[in-house]
């Protein structure tokens, strides 16, 4: 390397130039950069240890001896040049306004200044091709004559080129420094760069990381390693995963310890888990030194929540159950039934059986005065109380009134003259005369047998089978590709089912399906992600196909009616999965003579309460003698064939970095603006990428060094005036696209105006990009109709300029609403001759033009239905932008769908949601298990360039706005509401902005007026704790909890005479059976009906006023197995949706002693209980009775 530096600078300055801070000729700069060599090389002897790759051969062969050759060495071309210095920063500086150099790349010898002129070093980068620095090593005095233009053009054109040695190398240490995305690695003493590699996760100090890059090769050193060229990527050393409890929390720090080894912050914790000290969680972590802590958490999900009581605080309670000094109490336990609304009496026994008088002075009930069933009736206790003489007995009786429906227990405190005593009420109020008459039920559970229901494998693709015609034909286009159709294998039925034809347990099919295809015991990656998803999807396909089959019957009779046939099936719209037009409806023949062994193929034409409309091949219409049959039904495949084909192409055109980013890769601007809004541009000034202060030079600087393209910009006007900053950034950087080609994200919790923000993108794409053509879709019809009515409301588009692609079946339902029918548009080209064939279907235009379909401007369709355009000729990149709305409710081969028209080289994609809330809806078990329950949108956020990083990121809530903006200002609920699932969910970064007390949301609390414990305060968050009974009968698998059906309809019926309507209020149920009955109850009572549904059925709406009804309960045996107990309410996602849906009010009906045990639903009940909010029954609160003194608030011993 001297050597080469000797050559050049010889050939180049020559003997008689002169430098600032070195000797008087050259040859002496270049013995003392030798002698610095020599003494830079005898440290990194000393170090060698700590970088070595390749420790194994250094006893075998002596210093001097190891070639390149023993590795595998490549060779860098790196060019000798000179420049001007014209920044000196602290750590970094640039060379002619353009060249970036670390200052660990200048000898240190050398004391640069800006001006100075220096002789360098550089090479092109592998991955980026960026000019980099290798080595600053030479600097020209002030004093030295440099005026000959001439020969300073001469030296510039006779750059000298030199080939270095470079060889791979692994290097281990630990993360001393962060400085923005800088890291500073001991003890290989290095600066690396998070924009500039690969990694898995965001490091921070303490970490121990292990890098891989490429070195220089120094045959003087001996493990060869010489300068670092280039690192390339960064991962953990040591990473363990294990379940463990935890021993340390501090709820101000947001951090903890597990096992008093690991350390972790609350921003690794699943979504929706709140820490708590004695949780058992399950956790991945990595080495890292923190402070005592050896380990950190990088994942943290909760295993089991805490008992609720300590040892110490059971041997408590023991003891004030105890009989003592000669008192006795009986019973131990008082049980009291009784129906609603009734009054009775029970008595407790106190007896003296000691030598001493005792003085009963007061008794006291813990609970609170506004839940408490109790009072006493006599003896009245006076100041005095009343004394108990030896063998005496005392007889107190009770009076309990039943208010609250269903079991609760109350603790009677009994304090002598010196000590007290405890004695526990169980309470049951059961349904009266008249509740069981409209709700006729049993209290106690019912436990329903599902079974596995046998089924039977529908193999159309042999033997005789005759199919009809569907009731639409699907578009044929002509020179695009084919749908591909995909064919379940054989042998992947034999791991979901027995050979009996019975679905297997899950556990067998998990070991079935890991035996049947070992890699789904691997993370997905790369090289699994085809086959994985495809056999995801075929788990989905057998589920359906198993679901429907609840529909198969035998010797049943099909009645004509007109052109169909009609069938009766009970029950039809309750019952789940739902029919639908398409769907295939199979029929044999088993009787017949003459067709015993034919199969007719029919498909649904219409669905009507009762019955559905079926159509045949003519050959089964002419001869079916309306004898008996068997029927079976299949699901429509469609969308699952296009979910294949979307696999196949993202892998072809998307490509390993888009699917797996690990790389930060920021490309230039796509769209040079201004924003005419100066606040604004204020602020997204001092955005910067390292949170450092660059110095400003003759010509504009980007944080990477880039020289600004000066170019006649665009000006940015505000379509929405109101928008938000959030919302503003998250429009101004998908503009700006420098993220490109990984998808942008905008990630939109609820009530903070994602929607909002994506229309302003689509209208500011629209309007300053006029070569763009968009395509945005969504999972669903409802959010393609709202999105497609928000642009013509906002941006005044008139029909031609905006299309939405629409199904079919969306068409023959009448489900497009009016506003959109002349924007809508339905796919049916068949073939070249029919070209130029325009006609309607409902006033639906259908198009004919291949050369129309697709080229408007704005196409927004879902994302099964822009699939069909896959099959048109349309070239790499047609759609500019892909925009998907609700990404984190679509499986992630839904989203590729749409996503597969995405040119990696200049095309650009947004993906907008909220993976916190419901996540994609999967039929499967086994394939929601392995990846098919997780979003694309989920799943990138998991990558590094995603991934939080709040050190370098803290003023966009820790993400890189190159890549995702949150929005954090909420528009929907008041603080009290909106604090719960900040809490739970987001970081506590929400912005509540509606007023509890200046809007009409605070006017439906004062008038509610349900008053705080101990409070004039009122709530708006009510936890109404009901100990029912889950139920089921015989002929559905669905619960209903009675006890909370009633107490809903008695809030509902409090809200209307608080001066609510029926369209303020949603209730809420995760079960179907529950709904069904809170129809029934408010149909008897003649209650007006608000809307009552699944919390998938509120899935982005919004009420003034929410009642949840939790209905799972227990009161006899909580199983250890909570979450399957929970069912449906031990999924977080689903939590959130349902906490999120009020504006005003949000009243809750559950059993604290059930749901505590999930720790989701223990922070719910912990929020309501610090809040004041808590009523209904009352529950054991150890704390209650230890800390009773007296003087504090509580309910009265004397009834008055």
């Amino acid at each position: 390397m001297i050597s080469s530096i000797r050559n050049f600078m010889t050939g180049f300055f020559g003997q008689r130039e002169y430098f600032r801070d070195a000797p008087d000729n050259i040859q002496d700069i270049l013995r003392e950069l030798e002698q610095t060599e020599e003494c830079s090389n005898d440290d990194d002897d000393r170090d060698s240890h700590e970088n070595s790759v390749g420790d194994d051969f250094c006893t075998e062969k002596k210093l001097g001896e190891v070639e390149p050759d023993d590795y595998n060495v490549q060779y860098c071309n790196c060019v000798h040049k000179t420049g001007t210095v014209t920044y000196v920063g602290d750590e970094y500086g640039f060379i002619d306004n353009v060249i970036y150099f670390d200052l660990s790349k200048v000898v240190t010898t050398l004391t640069l200044r800006e001006g100075d002129e220096v002789a360098y070093m550089s090479y092109q980068k592998e991955r980026s091709g960026e000019e980099a620095v290798f080595r600053i090593y030479a600097l020209k005095c002030d004093s030295w004559e440099i005026g000959d233009k001439v020969v300073k053009e001469e030296d510039s054109q006779n750059e000298a080129e030199e080939e270095i040695a470079v060889m791979p190398m692994v290097m281990t240490g630990r993360v001393t420094q962060r400085r923005g995305r800088k890291l500073f690695i001991e003890p290989s003493n290095v600066w690396c760069n998070l924009e500039e590699i690969d990694s898995t996760y965001v490091p921070i100090e303490g970490d121990w990381v292990s890098l891989e890059a490429s070195v220089a090769v120094n045959k003087e050193k001996v493990n060869m390693a010489g300068d670092v060229i280039e690192i390339k990527s960064l991962q953990p050393v040591l990473q363990k995963s294990n379940c463990g409890r935890i021993t340390l929390w501090s709820e101000s720090k947001q951090e903890g310890a597990i096992e008093n080894q690991i350390y972790f912050h609350k921003i690794f914790c699943s979504s929706g888990y709140v820490p708590a000290l004695g949780d058992d969680v399950f956790y991945e972590a990595i080495e890292s030194d923190q402070g005592v802590y050896r380990w950190r958490a990088l994942s943290i999900s909760p295993k089991s929540v805490s008992a609720k009581l300590e040892k110490s605080k059971i041997a408590e309670l023991k003891g004030l159950m105890e009989d003592k000094n000669g008192i006795s109490i009986s019973p131990e336990i008082c049980s009291v039934k009784l129906q609603y609304s009734e009054v009775s009496e029970v008595a407790v026994v106190i007896r003296n059986t000691g030598t001493e008088s005792r003085r009963l002075l007061k008794v006291r009930f813990p609970s609170s005065p506004k839940s408490s069933q109790l009072s006493i009736a006599e003896p009245l206790v006076n100041k005095q109380g009343i004394q108990i003489n030896p063998n005496e007995t005392l007889h107190v009786k009770f009076r309990c009134r039943g208010m609250i429906l269903g079991t609760s227990e109350e603790m009677c405190l009994f304090y002598f003259d010196g000590f007290r005593m405890v004695r526990p009420f169980s309470i049951v109020v059961g349904s009266d005369a008249k509740m069981k008459d409209i709700l006729p039920c049993e209290t106690g559970t019912t436990y329903y047998s599902r079974g596995k229901k046998k089924f039977i494998r529908s193999k159309l693709d042999v033997g005789n089978v005759i199919f009809g015609p569907k009731p639409w034909q699907p578009p044929k286009f002509i020179g695009g590709e084919r749908r591909g159709y995909y064919r379940v294998p054989e042998k992947l039925w034999d791991v979901v089912s027995t050979d009996s034809g019975h679905e297997k347990i899950h556990d067998e099919a998990v070991k079935s399906l890991i035996k049947y295809a070992p890699y789904m015991k691997e993370d997905l990656n790369w090289a699994n992600y085809g086959d994985r998803f495809h056999l995801l999807l075929f788990l989905e396909e057998i589920q359906q196909d198993i679901n429907h089959s609840v529909y198969n019957r035998t010797g049943v009779f099909l009645y004509r009616k007109g052109e169909y046939f009609t069938l009766e099936v009970p029950q039809l719209c309750e019952q789940k999965p739902t029919l639908i037009m398409g769907d295939k409806v199979v029929v044999t023949q088993p009787w017949s003579m003459v067709d015993k062994d034919v199969r007719y193929v029919g498909y649904i034409y219409d669905v009507r309460e009762k019955e559905i409309y079926l159509k045949f091949h003519e050959v089964f219409h002419q001869n079916y003698d309306e004898s008996e049959c068997d029927i079976s039904f299949e699901p429509n495949k469609g969308q699952l064939m296009l979910a294949h084909d979307a696999i196949n192409r993202a892998k072809k055109n998307l490509g390993q970095k888009l699917l797996f980013p690990k790389a930060v890769d920021e490309k230039s601007s796509q769209l040079e603006f201004t924003v005419d809004d100066e606040s604004f541009n204020m602020k997204i000034g001092k955005l910067n990428i390292n949170d450092t202060e660059m110095k400003k030079v003759e010509c504009e600087i980007d944080p990477k060094g880039y020289v600004t393209q000066n170019c006649n910009a665009k000006k940015l006007v505000w379509f929405n005036k109101n928008l938000n900053e959030r919302q503003k950034m998250a429009v101004v950087n998908v503009l700006k696209g420098h993220g490109r080609p990984l998808p942008y994200v905008i990630f939109g919790p609820p009530g903070t105006g994602k929607t909002i923000t994506l229309v302003e993108v689509i209208m500011q794409i629209y309007r300053l990009i006029p070569e763009s053509r968009m395509l945005v879709t969504t999972p669903s019809n409802s959010s393609a109709d709202l999105i497609c009515e928000r642009l013509i409301e906002a941006g005044k588009f008139k029909p031609g300029q905006l299309v939405r692609l629409v199904a079919m079946h969306k068409v023959c339902n009448n489900s497009i609403p009016p506003k959109l029918v002349p924007y809508s548009t339905l796919i049916d080209i068949a073939d070249d001759c029919n070209k130029g064939r325009k006609r309607n279907v409902n006033n639906i235009s259908l198009s004919t033009y291949d050369q129309l379909v697709g080229r408007h401007r704005i196409t927004v369709g879902t994302c099964a239905c822009v699939g069909n355009l896959h099959q048109l000729p349309f070239p790499p990149g047609h759609f500019t932008h892909i925009l998907v709305d609700e990404a984190g409710q679509a499986t992630e081969p839904d989203v590729l769908i749409p996503l597969s028209f995405h040119k990696i080289t200049n095309g650009q994609s947004v993906l907008v949601g909220d993976p916190k809330q419901l996540g994609p809806v999967s039929m499967s078990k086994l394939a929601k298990q392995y990846g098919l329950g997780a979003s694309l949108m989920e799943r990138l956020l998991k990558c590094f360039p995603y991934q939080k990083d709040v050190q370098s990121f803290g003023n966009t809530s820790g993400y890189d706005p190159r890549f995702i903006t949150k929005l954090t200002v909420n528009y929907r609920a008041v603080p009290e509401i909106l604090s719960l699932p900040n809490k739970m969910f987001y970081e506590s970064e929400l912005v509540a902005t509606v007023s509890q007390k200046d809007s009409k949301e605070g006017m439906i609390i004062e008038n509610f007026n349900f008053k705080k414990e101990g409070s004039d305060t009122p709530a708006a968050i009510i936890f109404h704790a009901i100990v029912g009974e889950n139920q089921r009968e015989p002929a559905t698998p669905s619960f209903f909890n009675p006890h909370e059906v009633w107490e809903t309809v008695t809030y509902t019926k409090k809200l209307y005479e608080a001066g609510l309507k029926c369209s303020d209020i949603g209730i809420i149920t995760p079960y179907v059976q529950q709904v069904r009955k809170l129809r029934h109850v408010l149909d008897a009572l003649k209650i007006a009906q608000p809307k009552i549904g699944t919390v998938e059925e509120f899935q982005g709406q919004e009420r003034n006023v929410i009642i949840i009804s939790a209905v799972r309960s227990s009161t006899k045996r909580i199983s250890s197995n909570i979450r399957e107990m929970l069912g449906f309410l031990a999924c977080p996602q689903r939590l959130n949706v349902a906490l999120t849906r009020a504006r005003a009010l949000l009243i809750i009906l559950g059993n604290p002693l059930f749901l505590a045990k999930d720790p989701h639903w223990k922070t719910v009940i912990e929020y309501c209980q610090s809040n004041k909010s808590f009523t209904g029954c009352n529950f054991f609160k150890f704390d209650d009775i230890t800390n009773l003194e007296d003087g504090e608030e509580e309910n009265d011993e004397v009834e008055t």
